[in-house]
């Protein structure tokens, strides 16, 4: 059991990112060629509607207090209403697509915003270059905690291939992969039609409800263990909770020392407001999953991506540099671990 002080202590500040395709019930376990369109080569973004450009606009999202968020070096923070836990944290994806929509050239691309508590909704925004500048044209909330596998512009409208919830799912872990179109009217974004591509399979019992619902070691406070449910643990000190414990947004699996294996991040948020980010890895032992090793990724971080690849985790994240503001890195980093004797060891 640990202290309220210690846990205030050991806390800071990230965000959190999206996914990678999974295979789907029925299907061959190939993830990627089973049940996707054809390949298509990506339009490349002009200068106008490159990420670059699209880090630092003004964007129409609902979840700030006058509706609006205008990014610096991609991230934007405002403090939380006053009952909130913590500020409200809005952050650009990597994923941006460019092509033609309404007969016009358009970026679309993805806001991910952390919001007090366990909600972490994505929408989806539409950016078009008018007289020199980029402009937000139309936004649509594409729903809270998904994920999303790829995302396109294709033959007029925005294709979003996404993990969505049934009503079986804990909020946490949506297992329904969907294909769905979306179309720019005017300045109306709407969907136009969806396409269910089945229940996932994961990995061994590597699915999002499990990790959902596991026992993990917590890196920051070393020997301490926490069991998740339904994506969340609270702890409390005298009936009053110091800090809380959530699964992050990123479930990538692959093979870790020859193991079916996932990685997921936990998100450590104290009474006061502030978050520490662990990196947890989880493989399949016996057919049962396992916490195999968490390491702390360090304070005032804000997570960009999370992948599995040649037997290793890859973090990509901002980190702070001097003068940065509290909770805006402008830094950029990728941070590379291999599991290695119980231990998560950095490159």
């Amino acid at each position: 059991m640990i202290s309220r002080r210690s846990a205030i202590l050991c806390l800071a500040l990230v965000l959190a990112g999206l996914q990678a395709v999974a295979p789907v019930a029925g299907q061959s376990p190939d993830p990627v060629r089973r049940g996707d369109s054809p390949t298509i080569t990506p339009q490349a973004c002009p200068e106008g509607l490159s990420r670059r450009a699209l880090s630092k606009i003004e964007y129409h999202v609902p979840w700030t207090q006058n509706g609006t968020a205008r990014l610096e070096n991609a991230f934007f923070t405002e403090p939380g209403l006053p009952n909130a836990r913590s500020a409200t944290q809005l952050m650009l994806s990597n994923r941006i697509a460019c092509g033609q929509l309404d007969g016009q050239a358009a970026a679309a691309a993805l806001l991910v915003t952390e919001l007090s508590g366990t909600g972490m909704p994505i929408d989806l925004a539409v950016v078009r270059s008018e007289g020199g500048a980029s402009v937000n044209v139309a936004t649509l909330n594409l729903g809270n905690r998904i994920k999303i596998n790829s995302l396109s512009i294709r033959d007029g409208a925005v294709v979003a291939d996404m993990m969505v919830h049934t009503p079986a799912n804990h909020p946490c872990c949506p297992s329904l992969r969907v294909r769905r179109r979306y179309t720019l009217t005017g300045d109306r974004l709407w969907e136009s039609s969806e396409e269910s591509l089945g229940e996932v399979i994961l990995f061994a019992d590597l699915y999002p409800d499990t990790l959902g619902n596991l026992a993990y070691q917590l890196g920051w406070s070393p020997g301490t263990t926490v069991t998740l449910a339904d994506g969340e643990y609270r702890h409390r000190d005298g009936g009053r909770e110091d800090f809380a414990v959530t699964l992050g947004a990123f479930f990538p699996r692959g093979d870790l020392n020859g193991a079916p294996a996932a990685a997921v991040i936990l998100v450590t948020e104290a009474d006061d407001g502030r978050k520490l980010y662990d990196l947890a890895a989880v493989v399949d032992r016996e057919g049962q999953p396992v916490n195999a090793a968490t390491t702390p990724l360090g304070e005032g971080l804000q997570i960009a991506d999370l992948q599995i690849a040649e037997n290793r985790i890859d973090v990509s994240m901002a980190v702070p540099e001097n003068g940065d503001r509290p909770g805006s890195p402008a830094g950029r980093a990728v941070q590379q671990y291999h599991l290695q004797d119980g231990r998560l060891v950095r490159n």
